[in-house]
């Protein structure tokens, strides 16, 4: 299980008197109050170390499930995705607040305005809080209704499920409070303090289901210990936003606020929910009228995309409160430079990707599966890892809808595309079976998802049309080279290994190709500065923590 049941991504900050992580403004907001906002050139490092951290943990889930599933059996097991699926339905508790709280508490700390930092702050509390009682009671209560309604344990297994249940139920509760502490440290831009509590959590998380299955070898012991490590958590991120906030962290109830922030969170709530119905609505089309083996040969797929989509979703950790921050100014033009960057940048880098999945996705699958399994998946992993590279592109403009205070944009995306997928599939599954799925999803995002680049660079952002195309191509260009070199790679063998060198040797030859051609001076400039701030503040973190010891301060 290790960090599935967690709560999403999220040190200390440097001394007042260091150079801080987010950027103070040269002018004052009202009431005397410094404005402070995240900085442009935070983005790329933050993104690459919630990336690194997000392929570690996935790394250490890939390493500790077989020990646990075979130490503990399947049923035991299985009450681990339980607990998963009750958290992912009383998620929704929050009705979107935790959006809501990273878009309009960073507006409120970039307008300097400290009175809405504690309503925000207060009402959204309030919000989390009252859904965290309320999931913890209703899993508490109704453990025993789960255990037999949702899994079919055995009989000697049931009575250990309720009391592992009911430990879930802290975890659940402990979760939902997380969810709210790490939107409002990620307002203020504590990304270090959020970097290093996911790397730890998530590692002890792993560690500790491991450590306890092997020596109590009971579900209840490995709940036991995820309990202790996520109230922990939840408390070391209290005391982190009680030393950073400027307002008191106490519940209040702001109705104005509270409005806003609904209305607000009630259209990513349902964003959300369109947005599982575009990625899960083929699948379950797929499932309604095909046998179970073409199912399979889209799951397997559908993971790895996945995998690749949650790695993007790192950039918007720190885009999004960027984004919000900067909807204070009336010039558009910082927000819509960063904006291209960004899309750029995620061409640059999940465009490769796409590229190498679509030439060795045979290769991979035979390796990793068995070559009859790769015969039928090898053009669904090729179809699906095309679709990330689209459902990545749609990042940065939903960022940029959220952070300007329009989420209904992202919604209408969301549901166009999943409208779109569904009608495809429903009429390429009965033919195609797994592929007719895959051109499904396929089809939905790459209709959509342009149209969604181009209405938020021309009408939210006010880019020309043609600019905004224009500073596209180059990236493109690479992914087109980068696949064809691939493509001839494999035309040598096919097989795994001329898969394994091909990718490095390639990868080796694009990277600097990259740095040089593709990126534009002032990217590289950025990301020079950038990755230079983020080894200045682990430095002074490091001086800080020895000063006590050796009696200096931190210069």
């Amino acid at each position: 299980m290790g960090d599935q049941v967690s709560a999403p991504p999220d040190e200390r900050p440097p001394p007042a008197s260091a150079p801080q992580s987010p950027a103070d403004s040269a002018e004052s907001g009202q009431d005397g109050v410094t404005p402070s906002t995240i900085q442009a050139r935070q983005l790329a490092p933050v993104t690459a170390a919630y990336a690194a951290v997000a392929l570690w943990l996935a790394s250490l889930g890939l390493i500790t499930t077989p020990f646990l599933l075979h130490r503990l059996g399947p049923s035991a097991y299985a009450i681990f995705a339980l607990i998963n699926l009750v958290l992912a339905y009383l998620s929704n508790l929050e009705f979107g607040f935790g959006h809501g709280t990273v878009r309009f508490l960073a507006r409120a700390r970039a307008e300097g305005d400290q009175e809405a930092e504690s309503r925000i702050i207060g009402t959204s509390l309030s919000v989390f809080t009252a859904a965290s009682i309320i999931a913890a009671v209703v899993t508490f209560l109704g453990a025993p209704v789960i255990v037999k309604s949702f899994a079919d344990f055995p009989d000697s297994l049931q009575d250990d499920a309720v009391v592992a249940v009911r430990l879930g139920a802290i975890v659940i509760g402990a979760s939902l409070l997380l969810n709210f502490l790490t939107a409002a440290l990620q307002a203020h831009g504590q990304f270090p303090a959020l970097i290093k509590n996911r790397l730890v959590v998530g590692t002890l998380l792993s560690v500790g289901a491991v450590v306890a299955t092997a020596v109590f070898g009971d579900i209840r012991a490995v709940l036991a210990v995820q309990v202790l490590i996520i109230v922990t958590s939840a408390t070391i991120l209290f005391v982190t936003l009680a030393r950073v906030t400027r307002v008191r962290l106490r519940p209040s109830f702001h109705s104005e606020t509270f409005k806003a922030m609904g209305v607000f969170g009630v259209v990513i709530l349902a964003t959300g929910l369109a947005t599982q119905a575009m990625v899960q609505g083929p699948p379950t089309v797929l499932a309604g009228s095909a046998p179970s083996g073409e199912l399979a040969a889209f799951a397997v797929p559908a993971l790895i995309l996945t995998q690749l989509v949650t790695l993007v979703g790192a950039a918007s950790v720190g885009f999004l409160p960027f984004a919000s921050g900067q909807s204070v100014q009336s010039d558009r033009t910082h927000l819509a430079d960063v904006f291209n960057s960004h899309v750029r940048l995620t061409l640059i880098v999940m465009g490769p990707i796409a590229g190498y999945l679509a030439v060795f996705a045979y290769s991979l699958l035979a390796a990793w599966v068995g070559s009859s399994f790769a015969s039928n998946a090898a053009l669904p992993l090729r179809l699906l890892g095309i679709a990330a590279l689209f459902i990545s592109l749609s990042a940065p403009p939903s960022d940029i809808t959220r952070g300007l205070g329009k989420p209904s944009w992202t919604l209408i995306y969301t549901l166009t595309a999943g409208a779109v997928g569904i009608a495809v599939s429903i009429a390429a599954v009965d033919r195609w079976g797994a592929d007719g799925a895959a051109i499904g999803l396929l089809a939905g995002v790459a209709v959509t998802t342009p149209i969604l680049l181009l209405v938020v660079a021309t009408r939210l952002l006010h880019e020309g049309l043609s600019s905004f195309t224009r500073s596209l191509i180059p990236p493109l260009l690479g992914i087109l080279g980068t696949t064809l070199l691939w493509a001839l790679a494999s035309l040598l063998d096919g097989g795994l290994l001329v898969a394994i060198l091909a990718g490095g040797v390639v990868t080796a030859m694009y990277a600097p190709v990259a740095w040089r051609f593709i990126l534009s001076q002032r990217e590289r400039d950025a990301l020079r500065s950038g990755f230079a701030g983020l080894v200045r503040s682990v430095r002074l973190l490091r001086q800080r923590r020895r000063a006590p010891l050796d009696g200096t301060e931190p210069t």
